[in-house]
């Protein structure tokens, strides 16, 4: 059992549905959101709204469209949990498009070349703007 056994048509709709979502996670920064909640989410302004960090990570608040969750501007409840999970999505998709491509038996053409370099730089650009900045500030 593998991915294999999985016919080209299906493997090749899956590895499209995949790549999107790596894409749309590339475009992510929890490190840089989070900064914009604690400098501009004071609620000092009537644009701004007062908001903390655990209102704004919290998965109970969330509301609105995964695309609107790309955007750096606004520091609303819930808008970080978006963030995460677009970002979470998009890293697992990655992970499983490079299983598929390493996978023996599959054609290689399987996961286009295109894709494998979005798949690594979306896991450079996580370590990058998310990970690296977390552990250093610690």
């Amino acid at each position: 059992a593998g991915w294999a056994e999985v016919d080209g048509d299906s493997l090749s709709t899956l590895t499209q549905m995949l790549e999107m979502h790596v894409t749309s996670a590339s475009h992510v920064d929890i490190i840089g959101g989070a900064r914009f909640v604690l400098e501009y989410g004071n609620g000092e302004s009537e644009k701004q709204p007062k908001i903390t960090i655990e209102q704004w990570l919290s998965s109970s608040t969330s509301r609105g469209s995964d695309s609107s969750a790309t955007c750096n501007t606004d520091a609303e409840p819930g808008r970080g949990f978006q963030r995460f999970s677009i970002l979470r999505r998009g890293l697992e998709a990655a992970a499983i498009l490079l299983s598929i491509m390493t996978n023996p038996g599959v054609d290689k053409r399987a996961v286009s070349d295109d894709a494998v370099e979005s798949c690594i730089s979306l896991m450079k650009q996580h370590l990058q703007r998310n990970v690296v900045p977390a552990i250093s500030h610690t």
